[in-house]
């Protein structure tokens, strides 16, 4: 049973994905590509998720650091490109953070990229912190790096933490 379940779930995800990526690569719009984490959280714990080319998102459990990279390329370009399910497990105490590129693309003061490294930190930094302190941390970081001008690129975060 668990298994037809997994894989109706894995069906469904799959061609709303693979739909979503006809749409916009038939859209007609000049930019025809958009990246994106598409994820289904259950209430105890388990994470299905695509990537469609997008930084991966990062997850922080007892064990360290998982990237949630399973998917495939930007939703457009090809019509007939094939996405892959990932699967995780958020146990208690663990944290999952999801960025856009404006997050490790921020520039600082030399030129150098806000980058990964500096998102792991803040996330091993603001383990007790609660979730919505921790993401403005995080945005008044990268503010901070890149010496408080205006963001070049958009600059979205979303932190999810299992409590239980």
């Amino acid at each position: 049973m668990g298994l037809r379940m997994g894989a109706e779930r894995d069906f469904k995800i799959r061609r709303m994905i693979g739909k979503l990526n006809r749409i916009i690569h038939g859209s007609g719009v000049v930019s025809r590509f958009v990246s994106l984490i598409y994820g289904e959280l259950e209430q105890r714990g388990s994470f299905s998720y695509v990537n469609c080319g997008h930084p991966p998102a990062l997850l922080l459990d007892s064990t360290g650091f998982h990237e949630l990279s399973d998917g495939g390329l930007v939703l457009g370009p090809f019509a007939d490109a094939e996405y892959q399910l990932g699967f995780e497990r958020l146990e208690p105490e663990s944290s999952l953070a999801l960025f856009s590129d404006g997050v490790l693309e921020r520039l600082g003061r030399h030129g150098e990229p806000f980058g990964e490294e500096r998102v792991r930190r803040w996330m091993r930094e603001g383990r007790d912190q609660p979730a919505d302190r921790a993401v403005g941390d995080l945005f008044e970081r990268v503010r901070d790096f890149g010496q408080r001008e205006p963001f070049a690129d958009d600059v979205t975060m979303m932190l999810i933490r299992r409590l239980d």
